[in-house]
């Protein structure tokens, strides 16, 4: 990096994303400064007020939000808590019944049983094999990815064989219907990665998503109370005490914390860079800042067609 650099690393976006990065970047000792062109950061975590004295944010739960995450940036220590709400999940059908999800696995089997007797132990079964696959698969969520081919050099058998094309290349509504009975329950878990993706649950390759929360599971070393990655039905690991911008509040608190900066209505309008690499941006009222790395947290067509 030039050595006359004002800074190491500049982070364009405020976004969870882009506040994970530059925590990280921060605690590792690196001059860090994050821009954001809004005057709060959150990006899609950001508190509105929609009634007077009443706040709330476009996400209604943290979902997947990566407990290793947590623990590297001690967001705790930064005024991060959760509550578990019990039940964790409701889902309405038109019929006038409702998936109900509990923190207790007993409870939840009984919720299963109202809609297939089947499914009570069918879907136990289904999320070990995802688990089991994703701990063969040696894929790690925090190491550059792998090829695929490099992964199916991984698999050891004929079965492996098999669960590698059903959950890497195969629907997502042909993986479900190979384990459950309850288009109900399919749809909940299908949810998961339809949500996800702009694909439809029959496109070849829909699968995969439901992989995410085994590997972080399989790849992490973090187990927590209640920890929702080993059963879907469970939900988030809680709901952030003051709502999704909680989260990233804390995140802003850990990269001060560290030495970094977090600028807000600062809009990055041009990333300079010669032959050498990046130089440094420029910000809308004409300012230039110098660093020698940028991180985007902004869509990447943004990023490589509008800076």
């Amino acid at each position: 990096m030039p050595g006359n650099s004002d800074y190491d690393v500049i982070v364009i976006g405020a976004g969870h994303n882009g506040l994970t990065c530059a925590g990280y970047l921060a605690r590792a000792g690196l001059k860090t400064l994050v821009l954001e062109q809004r005057n709060q950061v959150g990006g899609l975590s950001t508190e509105y007020e929609f009634l007077p004295g009443y706040k709330a944010s476009m996400p209604n739960s943290p979902g997947s939000l990566e407990p290793k995450v947590v623990a590297d940036l001690n967001l705790s220590k930064f005024g991060l808590r959760f509550i578990p709400p019990d039940p964790s999940l409701v889902v309405p059908f038109p019929d006038g019944r409702a998936m109900v999800a509990w923190r207790d696995p007993e409870k939840t089997a009984r919720e299963i049983r109202k809609f297939s007797d089947h499914d009570v132990n069918a879907y136990g079964e289904f999320f070990e094999y995802l688990n089991s696959f994703a701990r063969k698969i040696g894929v790690s969520l925090f190491k550059p990815p792998p090829t695929l081919a490099e992964v199916a050099g991984q698999l050891q058998s004929p079965e492996d064989e098999q669960a590698f094309s059903s959950i890497v290349l195969g629907s997502l509504k042909d993986l479900l219907d190979g384990w459950l009975e309850s288009e109900q329950l399919k749809s909940v878990i299908a949810a998961i990665s339809a949500t996800s993706n702009l694909a439809g649950p029959y496109t070849p390759g829909t699968a995969y998503l439901l992989l995410m929360r085994p590997l972080s599971l399989a790849s992490s070393g973090i187990d927590t109370l209640h920890d929702p990655r080993k059963q879907y039905l469970r939900g988030s690991t809680g709901l952030p005490v003051g709502g999704m911008g909680a989260v990233t509040k804390a995140m802003r608190k850990c990269i001060e914390a560290h030495g970094g900066e977090v600028r807000v209505g600062a809009r990055v309008v041009r990333i300079a860079e010669n032959f050498q690499g990046a130089q440094g941006i420029e910000l809308e009222n004409g300012e230039f800042i110098r660093a020698g790395c940028i991180a985007s947290n902004l869509h990447p067509r943004t990023t490589l067609s509008e800076l």
